[in-house]
């Protein structure tokens, strides 16, 4: 534990300058290494992700599972399971609904560009109107010639992201016996016409989640994969290398790249940050000119006005 005492500098105490400091470093200090994400989970949690550190702050809850999220036209976009297109209030969590796209998805994302995408349970490509919650089929996810394996019976872990140009799938089937029907695979698809490119596998299992922040293609496993890890998805071979540990007591099923406007909260630190460092060098000159013997500011203008009083003919 650090203890300050009312050290001078300059004949002023340094206590403006540590609130000042301590406003603009307490991020830094909490271990919220950037950059972030928007979130949400499988317990209905909607909040802001650090990827690089697992560190999660709440914001609020949503009434639904969400099953992914996407930004579109400077609003945070969001798709439920019972295929309800929704903004959500990325102050308070609270969403809005735009209208139901008629899909029964599993998984939800867009493009940095905008364009919002979301895969249905028998593996079919559409993309969604953020206006109208209109959809256009684009196609059946295919590898090649073969399409991906049908849903049928089988468990599954899926997750939808997306950067300038492409947007990646991961895939992972399972069932009892004789266990994975498909091994944790991830593929890169056209969003155009809906063909696949089978990247690799991910040597990891249940990724549930995913989004591209920067270039950067995080995977967020989860569910049945304990313990919850934050992976980073190499986009040339598929493997997976260990970023964080993730959150624990629920699973992140998406997550979108926070937008460059800072957030309220920062902005009245960085504002109180700015204000004390200010105040810090005003007292500072006042207390320098009074140890050196000059009138401060307030002196001088009193003399100033009296001066003047002194001289106006009557």
């Amino acid at each position: 534990m650090l203890h300050y005492k009312n050290q001078i500098l300059g004949g002023a105490t340094l206590k403006p300058f540590l609130i000042a400091a301590v406003c603009c470093f307490a991020f830094s200090e909490a271990g919220w290494t950037g950059p972030l994400a928007y979130a949400t989970t499988s317990g209905g949690q909607f909040g802001l992700l650090d990827p690089m550190s697992g560190n999660f702050s709440l914001i609020g809850s949503t009434p639904d599972t969400l099953l992914g999220l996407a930004n579109s036209g400077g609003n945070l976009y969001a798709l439920d399971a019972n295929g309800e297109l929704e903004t959500i209030n990325t102050s308070t969590g609270a969403v809005s609904a735009i209208g139901n796209t008629g899909l029964k998805p599993t998984v939800f994302s867009g493009l940095t560009t905008g364009a919002l995408f979301a895969v249905d349970q028998n593996w079919v490509l559409w993309s969604i109107n953020p206006s109208t919650a209109a959809v256009s089929e684009i196609g059946p996810l295919e590898n090649g010639q073969a399409p991906l394996p049908p849903r049928g019976t089988y468990g599954y872990a899926d997750s939808l992201s997306g950067d300038s140009n492409s947007l990646y799938f991961t895939l992972d089937l399972w069932q009892a016996s004789p266990g994975d029907v498909l091994p944790s695979s991830l593929y890169q698809i056209d969003p155009q016409t809906g063909a696949v490119r089978l990247v690799g596998l991910t040597g990891q299992e249940d990724i549930a989640g995913s989004v591209d922040i920067g270039g950067t293609l995080f995977g967020f496993t989860g569910d049945f994969a304990l313990p919850h890890e934050i992976v980073a998805l190499n986009t040339l071979t598929g493997a997976a290398s260990l970023v964080a540990a993730a959150p624990t007591g629920f699973t992140l099923y998406g997550a979108a790249a926070q937008t460059q406007t800072p957030e309220p909260a920062m902005i009245s630190l960085v504002g109180l940050g700015l204000l004390a460092v200010c105040s810090w060098r005003a007292l500072s000159v006042r207390r320098s000119r009074v140890s050196a013997g000059l009138p401060s500011s307030s002196e001088l203008r009193v003399r100033t006005s009296r001066s003047q009083a002194a001289t106006r003919p009557e």
